[in-house]
């Protein structure tokens, strides 16, 4: 029989990580594994030894200490209660944890469990928000880091708290998650963070662990309160205290003629918990737990996102998996609900079934499985590098190195495709290019989206004619060209970039317009990133007809301010399928950003390439490149590129002025009006400073190396 030990949150006076860190170890037990919870006491357990070690181990920024801080006496300030309460409610859950919950050793500090591990078959890390950034203490060892090498690391419907990880916490995880075989979690936006990171793990969107417990099994470790409800009533349970949530709550009841019992105010314990949600005819919470229960129980229920809350995406999963998102409800909207019809909760239970068979066939694989279940897809080779011709170097945005990948191509009779400005720059489209001097067409960056329909079917034709191609896009532009070209793959070569995102051709045109009017000539030049001044401290510049020229610091540019804040991307990019690490592509080149913060000597201010070779084809190609001597630089860490690339970690966030920006222009036809919605000095002011703060750092790693 195998031996499991499961870490996660427990002890902490919270009824949904005690029911959580009660439910994973009871199903495993019903598996017939011997699975006990690691007693590692978390660092606001009162008997927790702090240390050196506890110290965070993902910096947390003032802001979150405060919040962190000051949370527990805003609540016991908006929830008033008696000393009495509080301890009768801890004895309650220090009992029931006691008598239910099979624990080891107990372990008080972060030390003495590096120091005497634990030893099991198998390390399990449990449900809960575990690996959330902003915790205030050493989060290692929800990662496992404590486990002998090359034991059996699994984790089990864990979650970040947070729909995406900026890209140091990023790198961060991705080492840890790297002893990893088997990754469940229970949101869906962190199995998109995890796949993101190309691990050697099977990574899956699994069921909380009090969801894979009966309503039998739970009634088993119900405890009737001593003060029992009489008659029918309305369970509410606001565990982030919410107004409109009691509003809500009150409102249903009062229509019905039910009484209303708030947890929050008795002194319940987990087991008073389960049984008031198993004898309750209503339910209105703000909890995901308190969600699960009502869904267990059948009780008809109505979930509330609370005002500023914005991690409600395993309410938002969970609800959405079931067909149950009309239960869910924004507190704005909370006074204006119109009850709906119950709950038929059969088709309900129907997709649950299928849900817990699916997480417990992944609970016994992640046991009884191999090791290494998937390889995670990847880049071959990585390289920071550039062109060593100076001059093509200087008039690429970055490195040059597009200009080496096409050259082979055009060497043997090839074709190049790539975007060029059309001729009075306000559209942009891919377009043959067959001679070395043409390529300076399809150089600079142009963040604008291209036409490529008409190039991707002629490229195919140039395919049947037996030249090769090189077809250089968006990596949803190179998945078509591959379409496309299917029976002709052989002489295609695809080069994508790392995509930030492409801006509706629309807005870009009417911004044109404007530009031209302004200035009362046609546009003649017109460059996003030009690199006079260096290519750490690039500027946008553009020219007219008339000798007007103008520079500006990117963030002072209306069009490419708006462009970096995703503030009018297309729809599609916001739900992009390429941002990760895997590529569609046989070459994918963008910018090397903060190289210097690791490897000074690839960074001399004249542009860097960052080169990911991701197919058997590529890696030949670029031995050829590589053996010529055109290029300069260095293999470089796939992980450092992937952090310091948001769009090989994740789509692009649609912000908030993205749904206003979209409106206006609309409604005006004029990129300027729109773009009032993001502008102001303040801001511009404030991005100014943050880039010239970037910029100068560049000077500090070049010279503290």
């Amino acid at each position: 029989m195998k031996r499991i030990g499961i870490i996660t949150f427990q002890r902490i006076g919270n009824y949904g990580a005690e029911l959580q860190a009660y439910a994973l170890g009871a199903k495993l037990r019903h598996m017939g594994y011997a699975a006990e919870n690691i007693d590692y006491l978390y660092y606001k357990h009162p008997r927790h030894i702090s240390s050196a070690m506890e110290r965070p181990t993902i910096p947390v920024t003032f802001k979150n200490r405060l919040k962190i801080l000051l949370f527990p006496l805003v609540a016991a300030l908006r929830n008033r209660e008696s000393q009495r309460t509080k301890r009768a409610r801890m004895i309650r859950f220090n009992d029931w944890f006691t008598k239910n919950v099979c624990v080891g050793r107990e372990y008080r500090s972060v030390m003495s469990l590096y120091y005497d591990p634990p030893k099991y078959d198998v390390y399990m890390v449990g449900s809960d928000q575990i690996w959330n950034p902003r915790i205030c203490s050493n989060i290692a060892p929800y990662f496992l880091d404590f486990a002998p090498d090359g034991a059996r690391c699994v984790s089990y419907a864990s979650s970040f708290g947070v729909n995406e990880l900026s890209g140091p916490v990023f790198y961060k995880y991705k080492q840890w998650l790297k002893r990893f075989s088997y990754i469940g979690l229970r949101e869906k936006s962190g199995v998109n963070i995890v796949k993101g990171m190309a691990l050697d793990a099977k990574v899956a969107h699994v069921l909380d662990p009090t969801l894979l417990l009966t309503v039998e099994d739970w009634s088993r470790v119900a405890i009737e309160p001593n003060k029992k409800p009489h008659g029918t009533y309305l369970l509410l349970y606001d565990l982030i205290a919410s107004s409109e949530t009691v509003a809500l709550a009150k409102r249903w009841a009062n229509q019905n003629g039910w009484d209303v019992i708030r947890i929050g105010d008795g002194a319940y314990g987990p087991g008073e918990f389960i049984w008031l949600f198993s004898h309750a005819e209503a339910v209105v919470t703000n909890s995901f737990h308190g969600t699960v229960f009502s869904i267990l129980h059948h009780r008809q229920f109505y979930s509330v996102i609370p005002t500023g809350v914005t991690n409600a995406g395993r309410i938002e999963s969970l609800l959405q998996s079931l067909s149950l998102s009309h239960r869910l409800v924004n507190a704005s909207m909370c006074g204006r609900l119109e009850f709906g019809p119950r709950i038929e909760f059969e088709s309900v239970d129907a997709l649950l079934e299928k849900m817990q068979a699916k997480s417990i066939d992944f609970l016994k694989e992640s046991i009884e499985g191999r090791t290494s279940p998937a390889l995670g897809e990847r880049p071959r080779l990585c390289f920071a590098c550039w062109n060593s011709n100076a001059k093509i170097r200087a008039a690429s945005t970055s490195g040059g190195v597009f200009t080496l990948l096409s050259q082979e191509v055009l060497s043997s009779g090839g074709v190049v495709y790539g975007a060029a400005w059309d001729d009075d720059f306000k559209q942009v489209h891919h377009r043959a290019v067959e001679t070395v001097d043409e390529l300076s067409l399809l150089r600079q960056s142009k963040y604008v989206y291209s036409d490529a329909t008409n190039a991707i079917q002629e490229a195919r034709r140039t395919l049947m004619e037996g030249r090769k191609v090189l077809f250089s896009g968006t990596p949803c532009q190179c998945a078509a060209m591959r379409a496309a070209a299917k029976g002709f793959d052989e002489k295609l070569v695809l080069v994508d970039f790392v995509c930030h995102g492409t801006p509706m051709a629309e807005v870009w045109t009417s911004y044109v317009n404007e530009l031209q009017k302004r200035y009362n000539s046609r546009l003649k030049l017109y460059e996003f990133r030009n690199k006079d001044r260096g290519w750490n401290f690039q500027n946008v510049v553009y020219a007219f007809e008339n000798g007007v020229r103008r520079r500006f610091l990117p963030w002072l540019d209306p069009y490419f301010h708006g462009f970096s804040i995703n503030a009018f991307l297309r729809d599609g990019c916001y739900r992009c399928p390429f941002a990760q690490l895997k590529r569609i592509s046989d070459f994918t080149i963008a910018d090397c950003w903060r190289v210097a913060a690791s490897n000074p000597e690839y960074d001399d201010n004249r542009g860097t390439s960052l080169v990911l070779v991701n197919s058997d084809k590529a890696t030949k190609m670029w031995g050829r490149i590589h053996d010529s001597k055109d290029i300069a630089g260095g293999a470089y860490d796939l992980d450092l590129a992937q952090c310091r690339n948001m769009a090989l970690m994740h789509p692009p966030t649609k912000p908030p002025c993205h749904d206003v920006f979209m409106r206006r222009f609309l409604e005006t036809n004029s990129f300027t009006k729109a773009a009032e919605c993001y502008l102001s000095w303040r801001k511009s002011l404030k991005y100014v400073m943050i880039y010239w703060i970037k910029r100068l750092g560049w000077f500090y790693f070049k010279n503290h190396q």
